[in-house]
């Protein structure tokens, strides 16, 4: 009973701990460490487990993440703060760290801290259209729409 308590426990921490991450995902992640984790067969080493979880960067795309993944291999990053921008992150459960993620709706909870710098609307988007980061128009007639950013008049007129 111990061990069981001890593996909910491990998941539960995981989880809270990147919320970026797809919790279906990691409760279908192998949750006996101890037995070929990633603090077992490395990180990135092509190896899986005994159990077939892997301990490489697209495992959390695929779904066979060993249990210890995020703490051992991302030091606890996921997303684009892990990956990178512009592409998918799998360590985020397959969110998007493209900048039409904004528009799709499908962007990783760090994107706009990580892969714009914090801006948004049309200092990051630019003018002439809809700004997906900011839900908002960098256009010149947004003004009778009443729906233009709020960084419209300093970065485009």
């Amino acid at each position: 009973m111990l061990r069981v308590a001890a593996v909910v426990c491990m998941l539960v921490c995981v989880a809270t701990a990147s919320p970026a991450v797809n919790i279906n995902k990691i409760t279908s992640y192998t949750a006996d460490w101890r037995r070929g984790g990633c603090s077992t067969i490395g990180c990135d080493s092509g190896r899986t487990g005994p159990s077939g979880c892997s301990c490489d960067r697209d495992c959390g795309c695929k779904g066979n993440c060993c249990s210890d993944y995020i703490p051992v291999c991302t030091g606890g990053h996921t997303g684009c703060s892990f990956e990178g921008c512009g592409g998918i992150s799998c360590s985020g459960g397959g969110c998007s760290c493209e900048k039409d993620c904004a528009c799709n709706g499908n962007c990783c909870n760090d994107y706009i801290a990580t892969c714009t710098g914090g801006y948004t609307g049309c200092s990051f988007d630019g003018c002439g259209g809809y700004s997906c980061t900011g839900h908002c128009y960098c256009t010149s007639d947004c003004e009778q729409y009443g729906d233009c950013c709020p960084d419209y008049h300093s970065q485009c007129t």
